[in-house]
């Protein structure tokens, strides 16, 4: 018995130890050691592509946290915040006579909901330019609105001091009802290809050798001038190497890397290519195999089984996964690409183009931007090339186009810029590209923008394109950009002199208009002799002041040729960072002021008439007021409560916008705050009246700074005699002040803030806003340096006093001109205080009398 145990164990043994050296000659056999190193290798490769293709939006390891990190992004951002910031101190680039910029950047703007983007694409663009390639750079900026107020960058200061020339709509032109029709409906694609057109027609009249298009949600990346300079110059290169028919179009400078993936349309060339490689393996190693000698063979064999039937496949599968972009990447440079570009976020044209391709545009198609360009470029056979990386980011997150964009225009972009946690285009997948390299929408899209109610053009719209010829007429063309208010130069010299105008008591007298006025207006205008309207008067926002003053003057006027005394308010918003302060408005009538103030940027405002309606008690006499204040107040942030000052109402400035109209209601808020604690209404400063303290202690507690726009004792209206404007208010608020305070003879002195002529930073930033203004006539430079400055007034404590007193910054003389016809009245024996260089009778005599001053020759006022 014990025998036969032994023999069945033994026998046991044996059989495990042949099943092990099966097992061992099979895992060590050839087939098996190639499939294990094959497996390792795949899965080291499969690992690394997490890494390698995580930027790639087209491949299956893309990691969207990765790949859409901020840094550098960032970093844009900061360096086109402060550009902002610092547009007052940057210098304005001088260009001799006759000197064309290399490229005009245009660029359309129009309010998203939300963030607006159109600052940082100015900054970014204007970021680190040396002065030489500032020079080279004439950037145009359109605000795209038939009332540009309502574009919430409109007041803010770099506007005004960054951009070449800012466009804005003409009120007299026929194409205006069918542009508020535009706005009207939301149907912005027709709009849209009509500022672009617009746009590219007036940078063309720059004489600029290229034309760059850019959207107002771009970020550029540092030294983008540079390496866009370049890349033309190796597109001219290129292009001379072909035939000499070949025309292009555009350079782009950005790109979708998403749009340039595997495309469904092609899936045929790519099943073909898959099977020509595996065939071409395959038939290989059968080849090797009957080469080899009978006992090789049999090992051979499922090596050869093994790559046929799964290392090929699996290779394969992982080159797609991998993504188009990180195993056929666009080489670095200038490509050609005349498909699949996406969007019409930055292209740059040459000047060559522009004729041709404006008489092909088409206001009617329901077409983007980008697809009419495409589908043009088509049609005419016009080359496209695009530079590698893009020097462009899209980083706006809501669309400006309508019907159904706002939703799903997220920004999109590729590697030189890492996008924010907005930047991916989760809709991305909904579109795709036909033959001719134009978006179109996928079925499921189609299907959710009807479900949206979005309303989509009929057809009959688009099948306008089928049947309309290029007209090859690009003078027709050019000459339908007359609805932006700006002129070129078409003499041979720019005037050295220009003009600055009060405007009551010297244009208008009250509502009347003052002979002489319109005559001379539009003598210089016609004669492109610069000229800015400057006045003490305010209360409403610039833009309607000047269609205000367009329609009874006669003479076409833009904001960018007027400043009122409260104009350089909207400065303070961001230099002072009044932005979300609660600020006090006094002036003006019913809430206009507010408005303005909020037109400029200012985000929480309240007027005297808010606090009276909430708290009546504030001020007994204004009973009569009370329905007047009713039509315009609006519930105050917080009520005043001095029993608990943390939750009572705060002001943190004070503005005195325009004259005040209820005079003893504004006198008390303004003294309440002036005396409170940290500008809490209802408190009082323990401060106040300590003579160990500074001022004695007033204003020594936080109190709101006290900004004031006008400081003219009198003004003329229309009664024969002048009467008091806000200097008057400023006296009585002094005379209070000095009562209750003890005033200057105690020491305790009212520190006000006042702009206003005949203030000294008025006058300054008159200058730079005549400056601004006078480079945008001229587009193709040109311009000397100008040399004089005409200030026509009737007032000598405002008007003649400042001009006599300001010294310009950039050496300019000011020299100073009082008519007859306003404050100013000749009296036997007397002489204003400040004596201007001529008194003469009226506006006209005044210019007359600049024009022989500066030596003019034709044509003459008469």
């Amino acid at each position: 018995m014990t025998i036969h145990y032994k023999d069945k164990s033994l026998a046991s043994l044996k059989d495990t130890l042949r099943a092990s050296a099966f097992i061992r000659r099979v895992l060590l056999s050839p087939p098996a050691l190639f499939c294990g190193v094959f497996a390792i290798f795949y899965l080291f490769i499969f690992w690394n592509l997490h890494f390698i293709s995580a930027r790639d939006p087209t491949s299956f390891f893309f990691d969207a946290g990765l790949a859409y990190e901020k840094e550098y992004s960032l970093k844009r951002i900061e360096e086109a915040e402060t550009c902002l910031k610092d547009a007052n101190r940057l210098e304005r680039p001088e260009r001799s006579v006759g000197q064309v910029p290399k490229l005009c950047v245009g660029v359309a703007t129009v309010a998203r909901r939300g963030q607006q983007y159109v600052g940082l694409t100015v900054g970014s663009l204007l970021a680190g330019l040396s002065t030489t390639e500032r020079q080279d750079v004439f950037l145009n900026l359109l605000i795209a609105h038939t009332t540009p107020s309502q574009h919430p960058a409109y007041a803010e200061q770099w506007v005004e001091l960054l951009p070449d020339r800012v466009l804005q709509y003409n009120d007299d032109t026929a194409t205006m009802e069918k542009i508020r029709m535009w706005e009207a409906d939301g149907w912005y694609r027709n709009k849209t290809i009509y500022d672009y057109t617009y746009l590219l027609g007036n940078c063309y009249d720059t004489g600029a050798e290229y034309i760059a298009m850019l959207e107002d949600d771009t970020l550029a990346v540092e030294g983008w001038f540079s390496k866009a300079m370049g890349a033309l110059q190796d597109v001219k290169t290129n292009m001379r190497t072909r035939s000499q028919a070949e025309r292009w179009i555009y350079l782009r400078l950005f790109y979708a890397d998403e749009l340039l993936g595997w495309n469904s349309e092609a899936w045929p060339r790519y099943l073909l290519a898959s099977f020509v490689i595996w065939a071409t393996v395959t038939g290989s190693m059968m080849w090797v195999r009957r080469k080899l000698r009978r006992d090789v063979q049999s090992t051979f064999t499922p090596v050869a089984i093994a790559t046929s039937g799964v290392v090929i496949p699996t290779f394969i599968v992982l080159f797609f996964m991998a993504g188009k972009q990180t195993v056929m990447p666009i080489r670095e440079g200038i490509s050609v690409m005349n498909k699949y570009g996406c969007c019409s976020q930055g292209f740059i044209f040459p000047r060559s183009i522009i004729p041709d391709f404006l008489a092909c545009t088409d206001l009617t198609t329901d077409w983007l931007v980008d697809m009419m360009i495409e589908k043009i470029a088509n049609q005419e056979g016009w080359t496209r090339w695009v530079t590698v990386p893009s020097l462009l980011q899209h980083i706006g997150a809501t669309s400006s186009k309508g019907y159904g964009f706002d939703a799903d225009q997220l920004p999109v972009g590729n590697d030189p810029l890492q996008l924010d946690d907005s930047g991916n285009n989760k809709d991305a997948k909904h579109i795709s590209l036909n033959d001719n390299g134009n978006k179109k929408a996928s079925p499921k899209a189609a299907s959710e923008a009807i479900a949206g109610g979005q309303r989509l053009a009929p057809k009959s719209v688009t099948n306008l394109w089928r049947s309309r010829p290029c007209l090859r007429q690009g003078a027709v063309s050019l000459a339908r950009h007359a609805p932006f208010s700006v002129y070129s130069s078409q003499r041979g010299s720019v005037p050295d002199f220009a003009f600055v105008f009060d405007i009551d008591g010297v244009l208008v007298r009250s509502s009347r208009l003052i002979p002489g006025a319109s005559e001379s207006l539009n003598f210089l205008q016609s004669n492109q002799v610069p000229f800015l309207l400057l006045t003490n008067g305010g209360g409403r926002h610039e833009s309607q002041r000047v269609t205000e003053l367009s329609k009874s003057l006669g003479v076409k006027l833009d904001t960018s040729m007027f400043v009122q005394s409260h104009t350089p308010f909207a400065d303070l918003v961001h230099t002072e960072n009044m932005k979300d302060k609660c600020i006090l408005v006094v002036g003006g009538d019913s809430g206009l002021c507010r408005d303005v103030a909020q037109q400029y940027g200012f985000t929480n405002v309240i007027t005297p008439g808010d606090i009276y309606a909430a708290h009546p008690e504030t001020w007994p006499f204004s009973k009569n007021f009370g329905s007047y204040y009713s039509e315009f107040a609006k519930a105050l942030p917080k009520p005043i409560n001095p029993g608990s000052p943390q939750d009572s109402l705060k002001i943190d400035a004070i503005f005195i916008y325009n004259d005040p109209r209820d005079w003893g209601l504004d006198l008390q808020l303004i003294l309440d705050l002036l005396l409170s604690k940290e500008g809490i209404l209802g408190t009082y400063s323990a401060k106040n009246g300590n003579r160990s303290l500074p001022n004695n202690g007033y204003l020594q507690d936080g109190q709101p700074p006290l900004y004031c726009s006008n400081a003219d004792l009198l003004w003329a209206a229309s009664y024969h005699l002048s009467r008091l404007g806000q200097g008057g208010f400023h006296a009585a608020l002094d005379g209070v002040w000095n009562a209750i305070t003890g005033g200057p003879h105690e020491g305790a002195h009212l520190h006000k803030i006042v702009i206003g002529k005949p203030f000294k930073v008025t006058y300054e930033f008159s200058e730079r806003k005549l400056l601004k203004h006078r480079d945008s006539l001229f587009v193709n430079g040109g311009a000397s340096p100008l040399k004089r400055v005409y200030m026509v007034g009737d007032n000598p404590e405002s008007d003649i006093r400042g001009a006599n007193t300001f010294e310009s910054p950039h050496g300019i003389e000011w020299i100073s001109l009082l008519t007859r016809t306003g404050v100013y009245k000749a009296r036997p024996g007397s002489t204003p205080r400040w004596q201007p260089r001529e008194i003469v009778d009226d506006v006209k005599a005044a210019v007359q009398y600049a024009l022989k001053d500066s030596a003019w020759t034709s044509p003459i006022l008469e």
